[in-house]
């Protein structure tokens, strides 16, 4: 697995969360009052059999790929306040 260029899949990504978030801004209070999360993984095999995965996730959740040995992989990072790196980015905002 390697990663080839993924901008497209970027903007589709945020487009879809910018999407889920309109529709539950609309539900009113409700929609902050509780909490969600979404992890979403696309998996594409091109002809050559190269395998190309892209994960996008929101809030504490998290990919990971579980390999046929047993052996794992985390794919994404979970967006927890307590992680310096995610404060930060949230406090750029």
């Amino acid at each position: 697995m390697y990663e080839k260029d993924s901008s497209d899949l970027n903007r589709l990504f945020d487009e879809l969360f910018d999407m889920v978030d309109s529709k539950l801004s609309e539900k009113g209070n409700i929609a902050f009052e509780s909490g969600a999360t979404a992890c979403v993984v696309y998996v594409q095999q091109e002809e050559n059999n190269e395998t190309y995965i892209y994960t996008a996730n929101v809030g504490d959740t998290r990919a990971v790929l579980v390999k046929e040995n047993g052996e794992h992989e985390r794919l994404s990072y979970d967006h927890k306040a307590s992680d310096p790196a995610e404060a930060e980015r949230v406090r750029l905002l």
